[in-house]
């Protein structure tokens, strides 16, 4: 058979006179980049509002902490290291909700502290009625490593719901505030995150009441001085503590005063824990801040802890191996190895 005879008469392709070698070329990926944010607004950590197309809609701010760009205009130093204070977590946890519709908070969990040490990317979200607050600082191997922070529902309650009890305490003596900063010296807290001060304190059977003077007639500056106030609740503690959680938070903006009353009253029950409820009311009387069961929890003296905030919450200590495991058995061939947490999964798998 002719190839010329089987084929009509029309021009023909040129073939190459050598095979053609097919090899593979992939595109790396690049990893989008993340937003950087603005600084975050004074009193939360609030940034740059991005919508998430997801359903329902996420929220979600991005911000940029530094050292010259902190949301507060003094310092919050924890044994010479310094800590974003609990006032600033949990008035971004009550804007963000006032932000999307709900009225309070509740189940508020503080978690890890947010250390300003080196520039972190903040990031707050809020969907299913969940507010969480997160930042992340690039790691050795170039990647964000996220760390959340604090994490709160969303609550549509009515004030009259989240209001704390506030029973007729019998007034004591007079509380002399420059004790209270010598306290604050001694567990090692250096410094004051907004410029409140304190007129008069009184001591109460279960708490104390206090006058304060706000220079900016800033409801974040009144949440400072509560939180601040409430842990002498319990001055006769030595030892150092935090607000680790809360149970229910309204704050009402706009209705601080220059001078402002807070009353902070200590949950009398059989556990030794320090849980107060607190109220703060404008110069007139009316209510604009209502905690109920805020929870402080013990952190390490100084001397353990040296100076990390990083074991304020959780402390790892290293025990000697006892080997108890029973030889007689049968060793299992297919061991099994848990990994807790999503940082030491990821760890785990770049190294092996």
């Amino acid at each position: 058979l002719s190839l010329h005879d089987a084929l009509p008469i029309c021009p023909h392709p040129e073939m190459p006179c050598t095979p053609w070698l097919h090899t593979d070329h992939w595109m790396t990926a690049q990893r989008p980049p993340v937003s950087a944010g603005s600084a975050p607004r004074r009193g939360t950590l609030l940034g740059e509002y991005v919508a998430v197309a997801t359903t329902p809609t996420t929220h979600m701010w991005l911000a940029t902490l530094t050292r010259d760009a902190k949301p507060y205009p003094g310092r919050h130093r924890i044994q010479g290291t310094e800590l974003v204070p609990a006032s600033v977590l949990l008035q971004t946890l009550s804007t963000t909700a006032v932000n999307c519709g709900a009225s309070a908070v509740s189940d508020v969990r503080l978690e890890y502290p947010i250390v300003v040490d080196e520039p972190r990317l903040l990031q707050v979200t809020a969907d299913n009625d969940t507010v969480t607050v997160s930042s992340s600082s690039e790691s050795h191997t170039g990647r964000p490593r996220w760390v959340r922070h604090a994490v709160a529902q969303m609550s549509h309650a009515s004030r009259s719901a989240v209001s704390s009890p506030v029973d007729a305490d019998e007034g004591g003596d007079a509380y002399d505030p420059a004790l209270a900063r010598e306290r604050q010296r001694a567990w090692g807290i250096d410094g004051q995150p907004f410029a409140w001060s304190v007129v008069s304190c009184r001591k109460l059977r279960h708490g104390l009441c206090a006058e304060v003077e706000l220079p900016n007639s800033s409801g974040t500056e009144l949440l400072d001085a509560a939180i601040h106030l409430a842990r002498l609740a319990d001055s006769l503690d030595e030892r150092l503590m935090f607000s680790a959680a809360v149970g229910d938070v309204w704050l009402e903006p706009g209705l601080a005063d220059a001078h402002c009353g807070i009353e902070i009253h200590r949950r009398t029950d059989d556990s030794d824990e320090l849980v107060v409820d607190i109220v703060g009311t404008s110069g007139s009387g009316v209510r604009c801040v209502d905690i109920r069961g805020l929870r402080f929890a013990a952190a390490e003296s100084a001397a353990t802890v040296a100076g990390d905030p990083r074991k304020l919450a959780h402390t790892v200590e290293w025990q000697p191996w006892r080997d108890q495991v029973d030889r007689t058995r049968p060793v299992d061939a297919h061991p099994t190895l848990a990994l807790l947490g999503s940082d030491a999964a990821s760890e785990f798998s770049e190294r092996f």
